[in-house]
């Protein structure tokens, strides 16, 4: 069984994106496949979805919010556009804009291919 852009993986994706909004890294995790990759276009290279969603904790506990720009259904899943913004101390918006192409198979994430400005990042990461 294969979900690839349909209901399911659809429900999977909305999940998922949901649980990371609320800070829940540890619920993101349990969308993934066992041998689920992510791979991220600044340094070409394909971590495990634990060590990427690890690396998130911080940024989620900050108070990051994620917004949908658009969301498409592609064979193997879907491609998102969404931009993370975060309030500094000051009351200034950073922001963060980023796109996901995720592959949904048998109800779980099997991969995502992310694609974001480094610079973008590391000023949401440092605000």
């Amino acid at each position: 069984m294969t979900s690839g852009g349909g209901g399911e993986g659809l429900a999977v994706v909305d999940r998922f994106y949901e649980l990371l909004g609320s800070g829940d890294i540890d619920g993101c995790i349990e969308l993934f496949s066992s041998d689920a990759v992510v791979w991220h276009n600044y340094d070409a290279t394909e971590v495990t979805a634990t060590e990427a969603l690890n690396q998130l904790r911080g940024l989620a506990a900050s108070g990051s919010n994620i917004k949908v720009i658009s969301r498409d259904a592609i064979s193997s899943g879907f491609v998102q556009r969404h931009v993370i913004t975060r309030q500094t101390a000051s009351g200034e918006t950073m922001e963060m804009f980023a796109v996901h192409f995720l592959e949904v198979s048998n109800g779980k994430i099997s991969r995502i291919n992310e694609y974001f400005d480094l610079g973008q990042a590391g000023r949401l990461a440092s605000s």
